[in-house]
């Protein structure tokens, strides 16, 4: 099968049945991700939103040494458990033959320690090339993040080696340019329900950071639907197409 040919079985999801099927299924995928991801993760989301709000309230120019490990030491454990927390929403989402438990969840520590030194690393590069005013990274880079999604759940699907993220880096890009349009069309979706709710804020004019929290709060609810619906897609297309992207 060609990218053009691809491209255009992608499409076919949009066909009525086959988008009541999709749409439905990906609906209790994210009804049952919520509940249990909420049983297990809740408390380590409010951890992390507590945590970024103690570092959004003080000043790191104002503090001696100490108190600036400290204040370092609290933005780096906010990362953690606000990504830990996301990294529940992909184990849970994905559809798995084994008992979805914390037995279950302590198998991928080798996927979600891989998956936080990455996320540091373009974090760290981000920063680095911010400070060093070689620009910021460009807003049409989030486009890219379905990719990240691919990633992962080819990721999870390994054994979790250093060289399988590597290869799932491979086969992740390889589903993100085989099913292009759609992709684009739900991760503009996104962009267009996340830039409503900018408006929203900047019409009634909410800031400060109980609306920063609030928002992250929304967002992450966002996402987990998007990234069941991710997931509804990718297991439909590694199981029609496994020589494809599994070669």
């Amino acid at each position: 099968m060609n990218i053009l040919q691809a491209w255009g079985d992608s499409l076919r999801i949009f066909q009525s049945t086959a988008f009541k099927i999709y749409f439905f299924s990906s609906l209790k995928t994210a009804w049952s991700t919520m509940l249990f991801w909420l049983k297990y993760f809740g408390w380590i989301l409010v951890a992390g939103i507590l945590l970024q709000y103690a570092s959004y309230t003080t000043s790191f120019s104002e503090l001696s040494l100490i108190y600036s490990i400290i204040y370092l030491f609290i933005v780096f454990a906010a990362l953690f458990f606000l990504n830990l927390a996301m990294f529940g929403i992909f184990l849970v989402a994905r559809p798995s033959v084994k008992k979805k438990d914390t037995v279950y969840l302590r198998l991928y520590w080798r996927q979600f320690f891989i998956f936080l030194v990455v996320i540091f690393g373009v974090l760290g590069l981000a920063n680095l090339l911010e400070a060093y005013g070689m620009g910021v990274v460009p807003q049409w880079v989030s486009f890219f993040i379905v990719f990240w999604f691919l990633v992962i759940f080819f990721f999870l699907d390994s054994a979790g080696a250093l060289k399988d993220f590597f290869i799932c880096l491979y086969r992740g890009l390889k589903m993100f340019l085989y099913n292009l349009p759609i992709i684009m069309i739900m991760t503009s979706l996104w962009f267009f329900i996340k830039y409503i709710l900018d408006l929203i804020a900047a019409y009634f004019r909410l800031d400060g950071i109980f609306w920063e929290v609030f928002y992250q709060l929304i967002e992450i609810f966002i996402l987990l639907v998007f990234i069941s619906f991710a997931v509804t897609f990718y297991t439909k297309r590694v199981y029609e197409q496994q020589k494809l992207y599994l070669k």
